[in-house]
Parts: structure tokens; sequence; C-alpha cells
């Protein structure tokens, strides 16, 4: 709401918590740099540029991530796939070090950091994302929050065959996520301006049915390498 988004503004331009602004909302406003930086976020928002790029974070599970524009940003719903691995990890026990968990997309990192913090007993967490901006993001955000297992790859997963294979091989158990584009071809022309004009277009092009990269993961891991492995596959869709 606009509310919101204005609040989440001035505690950005003036850094300050919400408890902060809740205490001095009806004092007066002295600081010119910051009042100019605050009408200046207002500026941008007001064109419908999204709010974590104007930030410069985002809140996630119980993290603020850092994000910047030309990064996929985290959405909410994507809480529920963390909360989902994690709750197939331990149910049946696949912690350890036999197991390696791999991404295909991680933007700004936040599936693979927040997992690996969860099991530390893990001690391989792979990502592969095509996007430079997202890379660094990602590795900034791993060092943030002392996330020491995880490795985020400028490359496309798909290109990659050889090493994950040789990052496979010695591991019994092989979770995959991934939070892949799916918004159709077609439909993308139609997205919201603050999604459609602002968020990378490789982070949202699924292809005509918006499938094609589900497609393809089923595909990688039904070659006969994986057969004498447990591979377990999170996705979200829609």
């Amino acid at each position: 709401s606009p509310e919101l988004d204005t609040d989440v503004l001035l505690m950005a331009a003036f850094d300050i918590s919400k408890e902060h602004l809740l205490r001095d909302l009806l004092e007066p406003i002295s600081d010119e740099k910051q009042s100019a930086l605050f009408f200046e976020y207002l500026d941008k928002r007001s064109t419908h540029f999204p709010l974590a790029y104007i930030t410069g974070r985002c809140a996630f599970r119980n993290h603020t991530y850092l994000i910047e524009p030309g990064v996929f940003i985290p959405r909410p719903e994507t809480e529920l796939v963390v909360s989902e691995l994690e709750t197939l990890i331990k149910k049946n026990n696949l912690s350890g070090q036999n197991s390696i968990v791999m991404e295909l997309g991680y933007g700004s990192g936040i599936i693979l950091t927040e997992l690996s913090l969860l099991f530390n007993d893990i001690s391989s967490f792979i990502g592969w994302d095509i996007n430079s901006k997202a890379t660094k993001v990602a590795q900034m955000n791993a060092k943030s929050l002392n996330s020491s297992t995880t490795t985020f790859k400028h490359k496309s997963f798909f290109d990659d065959t050889p090493f994950i294979y040789s990052e496979c091989k010695s591991k019994d158990t092989i979770l995959f996520v991934s939070n892949p584009p799916y918004i159709p071809k077609p439909d993308i022309a139609q997205l919201e301006t603050q999604v459609g004009d602002f968020e990378p277009v490789t982070a949202l092009d699924g292809g005509n049915d918006g499938l094609d990269f589900y497609k393809l993961c089923f595909d990688f891991f039904n070659h006969s390498f994986f057969d004498s492995k447990s591979v377990y596959m999170v996705f979200e869709f829609g």
C-alpha cells in the first residue's frame, strides 16, 4: 500500500527502525540531506520502480538480504519453498556429508543461504545462475550471514554437466531446488509495471508455455548417472 511504502522509504532514507519512526512521527525533520533523499525515493517509487531496488534490501524469513536492480526480487511465497525443503530434509534424515544441495537460478541467493544456515552438517550448497549481477549479490548475502558452505557459480546449470557429475559422484542424496522462470512468454507484456519493466526478463521468461525449465530439469536428472542416487526435486511454480 502507499502508506506502507512511505514508511519503508522513510526508514530507508533516515536509516531508522520502525520503532524509531513511530516514536518520532510528529517530530519536525531537520536533516535536509535525508529529506531530499526521501523525496528522491518517493519520485522513483511513483514510476513503479520496485521498493526493494530503492532501499537495496528485502526481508526473507528472519534475515535481511541485499538486493539491487537487475537481480530478481525474492517473494514471500518463496519462504514456503525453504520451509518445505527443511521439512523434507528433517523428515527423511537427509542431512549429512552424503548429501548435496543444488539450485538452478539462485537470484539473490536466499534459498541456498537459508538452507546452509539450517543444515550445517551438509557441506555443499551449489547454485547456478547466468546473471552476473545475481552472482555478486548472492555472494555478498552469503558472506554477510556467515554462510561458508555456499558456492554461487556464474554459469548455466545445463552447461556444467562434468562439474555437476564430479560433485555428485560421492554423494548418495541430491537435493535439487529451483524457482525457475515460469511466466509464459506471451504473458510477460501483461505483467504489472514494477515487475515487467524493471526485473530481469531472464528470471521471468519460461518459454511459450512457461514450462521450459521444468522440462529441462526433468530431462537432466533422467540420465542414468543418477540411477544410483536418491534425487529430490523441489520447485516453485505459479
